[in-house]
C-alpha cells in the first residue's frame, strides 16, 4: 500500500484505526477498526452509501463494537504499538488496487470499503 496514494479522509481513517486499536489495547489494528473510524466519521460518505444500500447504520455500529470487545487485549500498555494486520493489509492492497482499475488517482474511502467487502474477514462476519 503507497501510503502516498492514500486520499486525507482515508489517511485520517486508519489513523483513527489505529489509536483505536491502541485505546483498546488491541494487539493488531484490524479491519474492524478501520470499519469503525470509517463509521465514526459523520462526514465520511462509508455511512451514506451503507444507508442506500439499507443498512440500518446505528445497529451496525452496535454490532462492530461488539466485535471490537471480542478482540484480543493485552494488559501492559506501555511502550505499547498495536501492529498492522495481515488481513488489514490485504484490505489496503485490494482497496489500492480497486482504485487503480477504476482509474482512480487516489484510494479513497469508498475503496477502502470495497476492500474490507472483499478481504475483511472479521468485518463482514
Amino acid at each position: 500500500m503507497n501510503m502516498e496514494k492514500l486520499t486525507d479522509k482515508s489517511r485520517e481513517a486508519l489513523i483513527n484505526a489505529q489509536q483505536s486499536a491502541m485505546d483498546r489495547g488491541n494487539p493488531e489494528i484490524k479491519s474492524l477498526h478501520l470499519l469503525n473510524a470509517l463509521m465514526k466519521d459523520d462526514t465520511s460518505l462509508v455511512p451514506s452509501i451503507l444507508k442506500k444500500c439499507a443498512v440500518n447504520c446505528d445497529l451496525f455500529r452496535n454490532k462492530l463494537d461488539e466485535q471490537l470487545a471480542r478482540l484480543p487485549q493485552i494488559s501492559d500498555r506501555s511502550n505499547f504499538q498495536p501492529a498492522m494486520s495481515g488481513e488489514l493489509a490485504a484490505v489496503l492492497n485490494h482497496a489500492e488496487k480497486s482504485a487503480s482499475e477504476m482509474g482512480d488517482e487516489y484510494t479513497s474511502v469508498e475503496h477502502l470499503l470495497l476492500g474490507i467487502a472483499g478481504f475483511g474477514k472479521e468485518a463482514a462476519e
